[in-house]
């Protein structure tokens, strides 16, 4: 994903696994957007950890998955993410879902 990132433009500036990583990594940083995956490592998941982040800070969530069965989709409606890719996926479906959360920001 960074790889692909980095070829689209983007800067990377951190990947984080847990729950714990990810809240600590933002305490000194300020990204324009979270690229989060659902599963995570731990017991938190992605969603959960995703209303975390939005209850302390106001950048757009895109969630990378492949879980796309009811149960998933209705917890991440309740985040309102500014973004949601399937895996798997190609560059264009990346820098496309990227550029519209920008545009929701």
């Amino acid at each position: 994903m960074e790889f692909r990132l980095n070829k689209l433009g983007y800067r990377v500036f951190g990947k984080t696994k847990n729950e714990h990583d990810t809240l600590d990594s933002l305490m000194y940083e300020y990204p324009d957007l979270v690229m989060m995956d659902i599963i995570l490592e731990g017991e938190t998941d992605g969603i959960q950890l995703a209303k975390k982040i939005l209850k302390k800070k106001d950048i757009p969530v895109v969630y990378v998955t492949g879980h796309t069965d009811d149960l998933t989709l209705e917890r991440v409606r309740e985040t309102s993410p500014s973004g949601f890719i399937i895996k798997p996926f190609s560059d264009d479906d990346l820098r496309v879902t990227i550029e519209l959360a920008y545009n929701k920001k």
